[in-house]
């Protein structure tokens, strides 16, 4: 193989790497989009800055803000999400390991070498269901998660905490 073929094959290598995790990313930013960077700072602090999944797990990675009833299935059954019992300050192991809320990602990631779509399928059967009003996430730890949350603003609002209000744009006449 020449220097050329060796390089663009590295090339092609580290790409396969980043593009799912580009792609899990973007998940992650959609999923956050609905809270204002002071509002998932303010949860962030309500929550002492450390992940607060009520569950045992392997506890690794970045701290997010996870909402338990995510915008895009809160948008399709009406209900507004950006409330601080809806927001819990997890690690992405808790929200997209392998025994995370979404199997569907870690699944997307542990299939993106031998199936480059993996991701493009997981994304299109979380809009299938949606459009089913059905959810596409693993709820079965959503109360333990509410009931910590609800807990985290209680024991915070008492210490003086205040959730941030979001500015909203007003639409133009």
């Amino acid at each position: 193989m020449s220097s050329l073929e060796k390089s663009s094959h590295k090339e092609n290598s580290f790409l396969e790497k980043v593009i799912p995790w580009g792609i899990l990313a973007a998940a992650f930013l959609s999923s956050l989009a609905a809270f204002s960077k002071k509002q998932r700072d303010a949860i962030v602090e309500r929550d002492k800055n450390k992940c607060n999944y009520p569950l045992p797990h392997e506890c690794g990675g970045e701290l997010c803000v996870h909402q338990i009833i995510p915008p895009r299935y809160a948008e399709v059954v009406g209900v507004d999400p950006d409330f601080p019992e809806n927001a819990l300050t997890i690690c992405k192991n808790a929200q997209a390991g392998t025994n995370g809320i979404f199997p569907d990602l870690a699944e997307a990631h542990a299939e993106y070498p031998a199936d480059q779509s993996s991701f493009k399928k997981a994304i299109a059967l979380r809009g299938k269901k949606l459009s089913q009003r059905k959810i596409y996430w693993d709820d079965s730890h959503d109360r333990e998660m509410s009931v910590t949350a609800v807990r985290n603003t209680q024991r915070a609002e008492k210490d003086g905490w205040v959730f941030p209000i979001k500015k909203t744009r007003k639409k133009a006449e």
